[in-house]
């Protein structure tokens, strides 16, 4: 289920947020990067049930994981959609763009993207990257859900996730929610995944030289 904490719980950073929504514990073990240059997307579903207790409030902060390594400036795309996945990731509008340095934890802050009434919402973000770079940040202690764990690249035409490539895990993605008139944290329990993703084989998405990053500690 998703984890709904507050600032001062969470990878032990007083933001001003009024919750961290995330499926992540807070540490980081592997990345992944494609083995030649292109973009890469991870993104995580929040469910109507999630959100629930969210109605109302803004999105205004997204914090994630770097990947491996660090210290490299790596172009970037954010986005936030209603209902379902997108298509095609590359071709939507987004909420921010840009150029991070890979510090092992980032932040985008100064959003404001209103949780709609119903429905599920949708964080993703594409690194435009080169060979040998591993952007994409994920916790491999926790498995499950795998709407944790959504994952495709420029030119595969679908979405599969961690699990189904071979690295079960979610990514290291907290979406900051301000309150804006909702009632309140969410419920402790979530709907299970709506979505039947095609499960594909991808050979060329591979995992950083190491086996472990620094855990990051609550």
């Amino acid at each position: 289920m998703g984890q709904v904490k507050m600032p001062d719980q969470t990878l032990g950073r007083g933001f001003s947020q009024d919750a961290w929504i995330q499926y992540h514990d807070g540490s980081i073990e592997n990345a992944l990067g494609l083995t030649s240059d292109g973009i890469i997307t991870m993104a995580i579903g929040l469910t109507d049930a999630e959100l629930s207790g969210f109605r109302g409030w803004a999105i205004t902060d997204i914090h994630f994981g770097c990947g491996w390594s660090t210290n490299y400036a790596i172009p970037y795309e954010l986005w936030i959609v209603p209902n379902a996945l997108p298509a095609d990731p590359y071709s939507i509008t987004y909420v921010s763009t840009g150029t991070t340095v890979m510090t092992i934890w980032q932040e985008i802050s100064d959003l404001d993207y209103t949780i709609p009434a119903t429905g599920d919402v949708y964080v993703g973000i594409n690194y435009q990257q080169t060979a040998g770079q591993y952007p994409c940040s994920m916790d491999e202690d926790t498995t499950t859900p795998t709407r944790g764990g959504y994952l495709t690249y420029q030119g595969l035409g679908s979405w599969t996730d961690l699990g189904a490539v071979g690295f079960p895990g979610v990514w290291g993605i907290s979406v900051g929610v301000t309150e804006g008139g909702g009632p309140g944290p969410g419920p402790e329990e979530c709907l299970p995944d709506q979505c039947d993703f095609e499960l594909v084989s991808i050979n060329n998405i591979q995992p950083g030289p190491i086996n472990s990053l620094p855990r990051i500690i609550n």
